[in-house]
C-alpha cells in the first residue's frame, strides 16, 4: 500500500491533478470567509457551517467526476491500465488502493479547507464557531459520505470513459442540488448524493444542545454504511470483470 501511495504522489507532482487540491483547498475557504466576514449579515455557530459545508456538498459530485475521469485518461495513456497490470498484485487489489488515495486526499483537503475558513473568521472577523473538537469530527463525518461517490465515479470513469463519468458527475451535482429541497424528504437516505447536503440538517437542530435529536438524526445514517459496502463490493465486481 505504501508503494502505491508514493507512486500516486510521484504523479500528481508530474500532472495538474495535485495543484487543483491545492488551489481548491486554499482559494475556496479564503475567498468564502473573506465574503462572508465582510458581510454584514447575521452570522450563528450554526449557519457558518452550512455555508460551508453546502457549496461543497453540490461541487463534490462533479469534482469527483472530473477527477475520476482525469485517473482514467492518465492510466489509458499509460498503456490500458498498464501500471495496475504489471504489479505483482491484482489490479482490483491496485486500483482500489489507489482509489483509497484519493479518497484521504478528499478527507485531508476537507479537513484543512476548514481550518483555513476557521481560523480567517475567528481571527479576523472574531466569528464565533461551535467547538473546534466538534467542527473536525463533523468534516471527518461529512467526508466519509464521499466514498461512495469515488468508487461509482472510477468504475464508471473506467467502463465508459471521460463523456460517462462527467455526465454521471453531472447528475450527482443536479441531484445534491434538489436533495436540500422537501423533493427527496422521504428518500434522500438511499440517495448518496443527498448524504452530504443533509448532513446540514444537524446544524437546523443544534447539534451541541439537543444531544437526543442530534443521535436520531446520525441513525438515519445506518442505511448509508450499509449501502456503501454492498456498492463496493459490486463496484469490486466490476472491476473484475473489467480487467478480464
Amino acid at each position: 500500500m505504501f508503494n502505491i501511495f508514493m507512486s500516486e504522489i510521484i504523479k500528481l507532482k508530474r500532472s495538474y491533478i495535485g495543484y487543483i487540491h491545492i488551489a481548491t483547498m486554499i482559494i475556496y475557504p479564503v475567498l468564502l470567509s473573506v465574503l462572508l466576514g465582510l458581510n454584514r449579515y447575521m452570522k450563528t455557530q450554526q449557519t457558518i457551517m452550512v455555508d460551508f459545508f453546502i457549496i461543497i456538498s453540490i461541487a463534490s459530485p462533479v469534482m469527483i467526476s472530473i477527477l475520476a475521469a482525469m485517473f482514467n485518461d492518465r492510466e489509458v495513456k499509460a498503456g490500458e491500465y498498464k501500471n495496475e497490470l504489471s504489479t505483482p498484485y491484482h489490479p482490483v487489489n491496485v486500483i482500489q488502493i489507489q482509489i483509497l488515495f484519493y479518497i484521504i486526499l478528499y478527507f485531508c483537503e476537507i479537513t484543512l479547507s476548514f481550518v483555513i475558513y476557521w481560523i480567517i473568521l475567528r481571527l479576523f472577523f472574531n466569528v464565533m464557531f461551535l467547538p473546534f473538537y466538534y467542527c473536525i469530527l463533523f468534516c471527518i463525518f461529512f467526508s466519509s459520505l464521499s466514498i461512495i461517490q469515488y468508487f461509482m465515479s472510477f468504475i464508471i470513469a473506467k467502463m465508459f470513459n471521460t463523456t460517462g463519468v462527467l455526465i454521471f458527475g453531472f447528475m450527482g451535482f443536479i441531484l445534491s442540488a434538489l436533495s436540500e429541497t422537501v423533493i427527496f424528504d422521504k428518500s434522500w437516505i438511499i440517495l448518496p448524493w443527498a448524504w452530504q447536503i443533509r448532513t446540514i440538517g444537524l446544524f437546523k437542530v443544534n447539534i451541541v444542545s439537543n444531544k437526543n435529536q442530534f443521535v436520531e438524526y446520525i441513525s438515519l445514517y445506518i442505511s448509508a454504511v450499509i449501502i456503501t459496502i454492498v456498492v463496493f463490493v459490486i463496484v469490486r465486481k466490476l472491476f473484475k470483470m473489467s480487467f478480464k
